[in-house]
């Protein structure tokens, strides 16, 4: 749409928005289907299945292997 090929120019598009514009809108605008939104959900639970049982082995570990004690200070950093 923002060639620059003289034979086949698109003054339209280049009217409207830049190319760079037009790419950072694309890149942060999601356009979702709400009927096949559980179906999305669902794949991707179970991309992220794999993850569960390491990171529920490395939270148990954390747990059992670190105490806190009287000076203890949590920071926001």
């Amino acid at each position: 749409m923002w060639t620059s090929n003289k034979l086949f120019p698109q003054p339209f598009f280049t009217a409207v928005m830049s190319k760079d514009r037009y790419q950072s809108l694309f890149r942060f605008l999601k356009f979702d289907n709400t009927e096949t939104w559980q179906n999305c959900i669902s794949a991707m639970e179970e991309k992220l299945e794999a993850f569960h049982s390491i990171f529920d082995q490395f939270s148990q570990a954390c747990t059992e292997n670190y105490s806190s004690d009287c000076n203890l200070t949590v920071d926001k950093g």
